[in-house]
C-alpha cells in the first residue's frame, strides 16, 4: 500500500482549491531559509510599493517577478529596500533596477512609504549613493574584471554602494551594490 495522497482523493475531500493554493504559495518563494523548513504565506496579504526590510538571511533576486525568471543575485545583508512596483501577488521590483525579490512577509517586512526623495548624503555605515547613466553597466560577482559577470546590468538609475575596493580594469574602484547583485566600476557612475 502507498501513503502518498493522490490528487483524486484530494478532489474527493473537498481539499482541491487549497491544495492548488499551497502550490501557487510554494512557486511564488523566493528566498532560503537556514533552518530548512518549509515556508507558508497568506493568499490574503496585499503587497503595496515602499520600504521592506529582509528579515532573511538570503533572498534571491530575480529577473523577473516569478521564480520562471532567472536570479541575477541575492539580497544578504537584511538592509531596507524601495519597492517601486509589485506584480505577481507579493514580487517587488527593486527601485535599484536590479531585479525582483519576493515582498512576501516569510522573507519581509513592510516598513514604510519610499521617500519622496532620494537622499544625497553618505549614511552612517558610510555607504553613498553613485548615479549611472548608462543602460549597459555589467555587474561583477567581485571587484575587478577577473571576476565573472553576473549577467545583469544595471540600467540607468541611482544605486547605494555599500563597500568599495581597488581592483582590476577600474581607474575609480570597484562598488559594491546594497542590493547584493555585485559590484559595478566606479568609473561609469558619479557620486551623488
Amino acid at each position: 500500500m502507498c501513503a502518498k495522497n493522490c490528487p483524486s482523493q484530494i478532489r474527493a475531500k473537498g481539499k482541491w482549491a487549497e491544495f492548488k493554493s499551497l502550490l501557487g504559495q510554494a512557486s511564488s518563494g523566493g528566498g532560503t531559509s537556514t533552518g530548512g523548513g518549509t515556508t507558508t504565506a497568506t493568499l490574503s496579504t496585499t503587497y503595496n510599493t515602499g520600504l521592506y526590510a529582509v528579515t532573511v538571511p538570503s533572498l534571491n533576486i530575480r529577473s523577473g517577478p516569478g521564480v520562471n525568471h532567472g536570479m541575477v543575485g541575492a539580497i544578504k545583508d537584511k538592509g531596507t529596500y524601495t519597492i517601486t512596483e509589485i506584480q505577481n501577488g507579493s514580487w517587488g521590483r527593486l527601485k535599484s533596477g536590479v531585479g525582483w525579490i519576493n515582498c512576501d512577509k516569510a522573507y519581509c517586512k513592510r516598513v514604510g512609504n519610499a521617500p519622496s526623495s532620494t537622499p544625497s548624503t553618505p549614511s552612517a555605515s558610510g555607504a553613498f549613493q553613485v548615479r549611472v547613466s548608462i543602460n549597459d553597466l555589467n555587474i561583477r560577482t567581485g571587484a575587478g574584471t577577473n571576476y565573472a559577470v553576473t549577467g545583469a546590468k544595471t540600467g540607468k538609475g541611482t544605486f547605494t554602494i555599500v563597500e568599495t575596493k581597488s581592483g582590476t580594469g577600474s581607474k575609480e574602484g570597484w562598488g559594491c551594490l546594497k542590493s547584493g547583485a555585485g559590484w559595478i566600476a566606479l568609473d561609469f557612475a558619479t557620486r551623488v
